[in-house]
């Protein structure tokens, strides 16, 4: 067995010194999933007290949603980010065609964030369908909850027709197509 060793700076010791890495699986949940078996990494002291990696202090965390994405069946980031480049759009010019922050289409191209169900939806259908095609009202104000109405009154469904459906407090209802997702196993 190869045993990886590397000298980290801890701020929290204030000291510099080698540790080991060390392969764990962990059983984790991230939202509604349970039971995600996720390689996670870590560095032990000398002391034998485990650490995340002091220059990529979020590695775990990607993983778990890397997982969790598989799990779920939606798009990776390296697979968001190619598909707007292969629009030939900016971040902006992407982020307001769907309808979707500006930080929040960042935060999911960098795997800061995880993308929920319709969002996956958006970026599928921007994938097979020229953008020309997908129209969402960039006055919409788009905080909402997935199923039901939220803090803002609009609501974002899938309806009978298998589309999703956005709903103003003013009873203006959008329509968007909705792309068939597999279920993981």
């Amino acid at each position: 067995m190869h045993t990886i060793t590397k000298q980290f700076f801890n701020p929290e010791k204030e000291i510099t010194e080698d540790y080991t890495e060390v392969l764990t699986i962990k059983s984790m949940t991230v939202k509604d999933e349970h039971n995600l078996l996720v390689l996670h990494r870590y560095w032990k002291d000398a002391d034998g007290e485990l650490w995340s990696d002091f220059d990529d202090p979020s590695e775990n965390l990607r993983r778990d949603f890397d997982t969790y994405r598989n799990r779920k069946g939606f798009l990776s980031p390296t697979e968001i980010y190619n598909i707007r480049r292969k629009k030939g759009m900016s971040l902006r010019e992407f982020a307001e065609k769907l309808g979707l922050g500006v930080s929040t289409l960042s935060q999911i191209e960098n795997n800061q964030r995880l993308q929920v169900k319709y969002q996956d939806t958006l970026f599928r259908f921007a994938d097979d369908e020229p953008l020309s095609n997908i129209n969402v009202p960039s006055n919409i104000p788009f905080s909402f909850n997935t199923s039901t109405t939220g803090d803002t009154g609009n609501s974002l469904i899938y309806n009978r027709n298998n589309a999703l459906e956005y709903r103003t407090p003013d009873n203006q209802t959008y329509i968007l197509p909705s792309i068939e997702l597999e279920e993981a196993i």
